[in-house]
């Protein structure tokens, strides 16, 4: 069942997104401390509020499901390092039978509830959207790169870095593109040294801070990722 999150005129404008996908999107919460009766806590059961909205807007297409950590869920993808080292909630999306590659990490409100509906109708339509100039960049790339791009809710810039970061995941099998709340993992943010956001970090290494048009990003991550390729584990 839906919660009450949203208003009956914005969960109209999300079946009008999302009820008409061609394909499935998996979405997987990473949690802790599923109880007995189902329910999670604080932030967790607040990021399975707003995943089960989606859920309800495309039935036919968008599926959820729950992974704890504390029941000894087995995690794929990018979600099983992020959840066992960040914490959680991780909200991770991919297609079906694909290894997760995008993950957010923390509750997508505000400003941010977009760029996650952006997220999921572009999986859904299988279009990632990134020029063929730009996927042309993407095909030199020799090892993977992970862009994490820290936001807060009420950033009218974030949505942007965050969806391009997402985007580049889709386009390339090399990238994942990781979403964080800074205010929900503060140590996280602060190890990256986060002041401003949109604050992107390139293989936990170099970084860069704003919203950027599409070419200036793709021209970023890829003279960080050069720089410092992205260290195992």
């Amino acid at each position: 069942m839906p919660s009450a999150l949203l208003s009956d005129r914005l969960r109209e404008q999300l079946r009008g997104e999302l009820g008409g996908l061609r394909e499935s999107v998996e979405m997987q919460l990473v949690v802790r401390g599923l109880a007995t009766d189902g329910q999670l806590r604080d932030s967790q059961q607040m990021v399975r509020e707003v995943a089960e909205e989606l859920v309800a807007a495309g039935p036919d297409r968008v599926r959820l499901s729950l992974a704890d950590l504390d029941g000894g869920a087995e995690v794929a993808g990018v979600g099983d390092g992020l959840s066992r080292q960040e914490g959680v909630p991780v909200l991770q999306l991919s297609a079906p039978g694909s290894a997760p590659r995008i993950a957010y990490l923390g509750i997508p409100g505000g400003y941010e509830f977009g760029a996650l509906v952006d997220t999921v109708r572009r999986l859904g339509e299988g279009s990632h959207g990134i020029s063929d100039a730009n996927l042309r960049r993407l095909g030199d790339l020799t090892g993977p790169v992970e862009v994490m791009v820290f936001v807060t809710p009420s950033c009218p810039y974030c949505p942007a870095a965050a969806s391009l970061a997402f985007r580049l995941a889709m386009a390339s099998p090399l990238v994942t593109g990781i979403t964080v709340e800074a205010m929900e993992f503060p140590a996280l943010a602060d190890r990256h040294q986060v002041s401003g956001v949109p604050r992107t970090v390139v293989n936990r290494a170099g970084a860069f801070v704003g919203a950027m048009p599409e070419d200036r990003f793709v021209g970023e991550v890829l003279r960080l990722a050069a720089a410092r390729p992205l260290a195992a584990g």
